[in-house]
């Protein structure tokens, strides 16, 4: 539903520089307002489980070694403390630890894990996950609104640096084909799985078909498996246990500063 221009005016499907296609979307946000809705308007709320990824991939912010990630966090709680005054709770980063398989080198459901996902799936819990859960509950509050949930977990295969994580904007590059990242891996099985479950759900949003199972209490999620697990409905928002932990602590008030 956008077109644009990627940076350097370089032409194709960015996952930046988006306009508004008339067609589709004849109405900007601001004067939405003004339109008469006789049905609750549906919106999905998509994000990545690694959106701050992209920092890795412009070279920022790498961490390759757990001892990395545990100064990097210690700095941020440090720099957190700095420009707000607030002092986190004593066994923060402790609790970071276990709560999010320090070490490990697997998730409980058998998913590779390493520092770098690591780092950027706490950050962005804290900028982006547990917001968007917040705004998911509140806009069903509303009745104008039906908010459902989309939550993408699949990732590149491609490895420069650090082996990629579903960073920001990857479900955007899914859609439009890989364009703006041209990976090598484009066109492998896993990657072209992906696009296609994309396309095939947007799809049924413009064909006003029901995802079975999936309602504003549910999640759809995108894992990083192939057929049939690449896709599943799971009964609750993303990361509600970590975003509990996050809002318990009081860290969800200063996003941008971690």
């Amino acid at each position: 539903s956008t077109q644009s221009t990627g940076a350097d005016d370089e032409k194709g499907e960015s996952m930046d520089y988006n306009v508004l296609e008339p067609t589709l979307i004849p109405h900007p946000p601001e004067e939405m307002g003004r339109v008469r809705r006789e049905h609750p308007v549906e919106i999905i709320l998509s994000t990545t489980a690694q959106e701050t990824g992209y920092k890795a991939f412009m070279y920022d912010d790498v961490v390759t070694t757990w001892q990395e990630t545990d100064d990097f966090f210690r700095n941020r709680v440090a720099n957190l403390e700095k420009l707000t005054g607030y002092k986190p709770d004593r066994h923060l980063l402790e609790d970071i630890r276990e709560l999010y398989l320090y070490g490990q080198e697997e998730t409980e459901t058998g998913s590779k894990w390493w520092p770098q996902i690591y780092t950027d799936t706490i950050t962005t819990d804290i900028r982006t996950t547990c917001h968007t859960n917040t705004l998911t509950d509140l806009l069903n509050k509303n009745r104008q609104y039906t908010a459902k949930r989309l939550y993408i977990k699949s990732r590149a295969d491609d490895i420069k640096r650090v082996p990629y994580d579903s960073l920001h904007g990857w479900d955007t590059e899914a859609l439009f084909g890989f364009r703006w990242f041209k990976l090598n891996s484009s066109s492998e099985r896993h990657q072209r799985k992906f696009g296609d479950n994309i396309r095939d759900l947007v799809e049924f949003i413009c064909k006003d078909k029901e995802v079975q199972g999936w309602t504003e209490s549910m999640t759809l999620v995108m894992e990083n498996e192939d057929f049939p697990e690449a896709v599943r409905v799971q009964d609750e928002l993303p990361q509600k246990k970590l975003c509990k932990f996050w809002k318990q602590m009081k860290l969800l008030e200063w996003p941008w500063q971690n």
